[in-house]
């Protein structure tokens, strides 16, 4: 059975309250009020709050309203699908009128 302090944690990927604050870019005071309320996930060390950047990340993703990544991703690929098909779809307009009207041109 592996333990958890088996598992090697990135020395920078772990935070304080300060720092966590400033990850978040929030204040201290928000972090020590959702940590309170059991809506930030925390290790409790003693007295003092320790909180993985890993899991800040993920909390941040997981919140109403959140953006993620990929949507943006996506969102701006269906556009550029769209403008692509928009700018099809003007071509064929242009090339049926040219086809329509030869002395035209």
């Amino acid at each position: 059975m592996v333990k958890h302090y088996d598992i090697p944690i990135p020395t920078g990927d772990v935070l304080t309250v300060a720092e966590a604050a400033e990850f978040l870019r929030c204040g201290k005071s928000f972090v020590h009020k959702a940590t309170r309320a059991g809506k930030l996930p925390h290790r409790r060390l003693g007295n003092e709050l320790r909180f993985l950047k890993g899991e800040l990340l993920h909390w941040l993703d997981t919140q109403p309203g959140a953006v993620r990544i990929e949507d943006l991703e996506a969102r701006a690929l269906v556009e550029r699908t769209a403008v692509r098909i928009e700018d099809l779809e003007v071509q064929a307009l242009a090339n049926r009128t040219t086809a329509r009207h030869p002395d035209s041109e």
